[in-house]
């Protein structure tokens, strides 16, 4: 029998929010100066362990069982760190992996190995006229790289890695998946020019290296995802859509069959292997796996830049709020060309999905009362550094641990659907017949600065109010 949601309430509080308030003192050592992460991390540590030895009966059975499951292990790897000469940030990537991999696997779904087909440039390159070998230049290294000519006439550079542990991931595996796949031409032009580069490395690369490599291949340091071993085929499962399921290395492109199929077919869908620390993009409710709004992100984004057609959704799906990742998709579109014409689209996708929130009549109410609901969410904050990108994948560890603490001691999720018959029957969701309005577009362009001037008012005002409520300028 489901608990109710009083039941729900009352063991959350008792066997999760202790728990969670030992996430959060962790979190706000996060959050301080990064060259002490590991010593007060590791101390935060030590003094829990020694008060669960003390005075066990504080804490319950649940917390006690964890900890032990992991605490030592954690232990172990910040105890190494805190005697090293390594920089804190440098060397975090791999700290914060080997203890992601230390972690109990949260939900998982049952999964078919992925196929691993590979097929070599050389061979790519003779057999489409679209394709050929350039050079490639940049911070004094020369290199080589894959030229993809568009439908237009158009050349574009894709470099190519020459470490034998790094590997292109997104945007340049996924075009050369649709070139060998004979996809429709407006679904290749799509991908050009290419937005940005993102790579996977073997976490047994130095990180240095890694970084100067990454920075060769025009990578951002955030662009980089460590793994702890390059098996492909476990690795095509933790991707985010079917049509990523593709790596480019140094002189091959790897795949699996499921991306040929999506890019004939033009439709995508979400992965639901567990990605470690990089979470899931879905979750299961009354035994239905449903997505969560970050991978109904991946689905928007997709479909509105016209690298896919359509995908499938539920009415069940549809009670799951796409909230603040309006403001995310947002960011990700303001600096294309085609910002309005795409914001456009993702308010059709919108209304198709029952996504668009209360009484708003129009994109830029949508995207107004969401930023109104999260103020603190700031457009003109720039791309992270490596302090940035090792703090941000902390908070990911922590929500890894987090996740499968829930998981191990079963603690139920506050959601409560109402359920109807047939709700998990899928519909397609597409652009095939939305005929944009030159006019609104138009519209929808001349509102983008007036809507980011008001986020800005917001955000500063948001920042204010905390800075004034800080318990530090409370006078005694």
């Amino acid at each position: 029998m489901p608990l109710t949601p009083e039941q729900i309430k009352q063991k959350r509080k008792e066997e999760y929010e202790p728990f969670r308030r030992k996430l959060d003192g962790v979190e706000t050592i996060i959050k301080a100066d990064h060259t002490a992460w590991w010593f007060r991390t590791m101390l935060f540590l030590k003094r829990l362990e020694r008060s669960i030895a003390k005075d066990p009966d504080q804490y319950p059975e649940n917390i006690r069982a964890f900890y032990e499951l992991i605490g030592p292990t954690i232990l172990q790897h910040l105890a190494t760190e805190v005697g090293s000469q390594n920089s804190t940030a440098t060397s975090a990537h791999e700290v914060i992996l080997r203890i992601s991999e230390e972690i109990p696997r949260g939900l998982t779904l049952e999964h078919e190995a992925a196929e691993v087909v590979r097929y070599s440039l050389d061979d790519l390159v003779d057999s489409h006229s679209s394709l050929s070998f350039a050079d490639w230049e940049r911070h004094g290294r020369s290199g080589k790289a894959l030229q993809i000519t568009d439908s237009s006439g158009g050349e574009h550079l894709f470099p190519l890695p020459e470490s034998e542990g790094i590997f292109h991931k997104g945007g340049f595996p996924r075009v050369l998946v649709k070139i060998l796949a004979g996809a429709e031409q407006k679904l290749i032009d799509a991908e050009l020019p290419p937005n940005d580069f993102d790579i996977i490395a073997d976490s047994s690369i130095d990180t240095q290296m890694a970084e100067a490599e990454a920075a060769f291949l025009q990578v951002d340091a955030d662009g980089i995802e460590y793994v702890t071993e390059l098996d492909f085929s476990r690795l095509f499962l933790e991707r985010d859509l079917n049509l990523n399921m593709a790596f480019v290395g140094k002189d091959a492109l790897y795949y699996a069959p499921q991306a040929i199929e999506s890019a004939q077919t033009g439709k995508i869908a979400v992965m639901s292997a567990h990605r470690g620390i990089y979470g899931t993009e879905f979750f299961v409710y009354d035994s239905e796996v449903l997505l969560k709004n970050r991978g109904l992100m991946r689905l928007f984004k997709t479909v509105v830049e016209g690298k896919a057609t359509h995908f499938e959704f539920t009415l069940l799906n549809e009670n799951i709020s796409f909230g603040i990742y309006w403001l995310v998709l947002f960011r990700k579109f303001e600096n294309k060309q085609d910002t309005a014409v795409y914001l456009d689209r993702l308010y059709e996708l919108a209304q198709q999905t029952k996504q668009v929130p209360g009484e708003a009549a129009n994109i830029v109410e949508v995207l107004d009362a969401v930023h109104v609901k999260y103020p603190f969410f700031d457009f003109d904050a720039g791309p992270l550094d490596d302090v940035g990108v090792a703090r941000w994948l902390s908070k990911k560890l922590l929500r890894q641990i987090d996740a499968a603490y829930r998981h191990t001691n079963t603690i139920p999720n506050e959601l409560v659907l109402e359920r109807t018959e047939g709700d998990t029957l899928p519909y397609r969701v597409d652009l095939d017949e939305h005929d944009p309005d030159p006019t609104h577009i138009e519209w929808i362009e001349n509102q983008i600065e007036p809507f980011l001037d008001r986020c800005r008012e917001r955000t500063r005002a948001y920042h204010e109010l905390i800075d004034a409520a800080s318990s530090y300028d409370v006078d005694e």
